[in-house]
C-alpha cells in the first residue's frame, strides 16, 4: 500500500485539544461529546452542536456532538481549534442551563459571547447572526500552536 488518505489525524486531534481546551478553560467540566468531521449542510458553517444528546453507547450513555464541517478543515490549525472552542462554550452554556442562541439556534447573544471571551477567544458582532463571529486570540493562537500537532488538518471536502 502507497499510504493512506484518511481523517483520523484531524478526529484524533480534535479529541485531544478537546481533553486540553476542557482542563484548561473549564476545569475539566464540560462532559466528553462525539466530535465528529461532517459535510456541511447548513451552507456555510464551521461546526456545531447538538442540542440534545444524539448519541447512545452500548452501556446506555448519551452524549451530545460536536461537528467540524469537512468543508473548512484545511483553514489554519488555530481557526480550526477555534471553531472547536466555539463549540464547547455553546456545551457549557448548555450544561449550565443558559439559553446563548435564539432564533431556532441562529442569533448568538451576548451570553455566548462573555463566554467565549472568557476563553481566549474575540468574538464579532454579526447584522444577522449576533455575536457568532469568532477569531483567535493572541494567546488562545500561542496556545494552539503550542499544543496543537502540526500537519493534522491536511484535507478538507471540496464545496459543492
Amino acid at each position: 500500500m502507497k499510504g493512506q488518505v484518511t481523517i483520523q489525524s484531524a478526529i484524533d486531534e480534535l479529541q485531544r485539544m478537546f481533553k486540553l481546551l476542557n482542563a484548561t478553560f473549564f476545569s475539566d467540566e464540560l462532559e466528553r461529546p462525539v466530535i465528529t468531521i461532517h459535510t456541511d449542510h447548513t451552507g456555510g458553517m464551521y461546526g456545531w452542536i447538538t442540542v440534545g444528546k444524539v448519541w447512545i453507547s452500548k452501556d446506555n450513555a448519551y452524549f451530545r456532538e460536536i461537528n467540524l464541517c469537512a468543508e473548512h478543515l484545511n483553514r489554519p490549525t488555530e481557526r480550526v481549534i477555534t471553531t472547536l472552542m466555539h463549540e464547547m462554550c455553546h456545551l457549557y452554556n448548555l450544561e449550565h442551563g443558559v439559553q446563548d442562541c435564539s432564533r431556532k439556534g441562529t442569533y448568538h447573544n451576548t451570553r455566548f459571547r462573555d463566554v467565549a471571551e472568557e476563553r481566549g477567544l474575540v468574538v464579532s458582532q454579526h447584522q444577522t447572526y449576533g455575536w457568532c463571529i469568532t477569531e483567535p486570540s493572541p494567546a488562545f493562537t500561542e496556545l494552539v500552536t503550542k499544543n496543537c500537532r502540526a500537519g493534522c488538518f491536511k484535507l478538507e471536502r471540496l464545496k459543492t
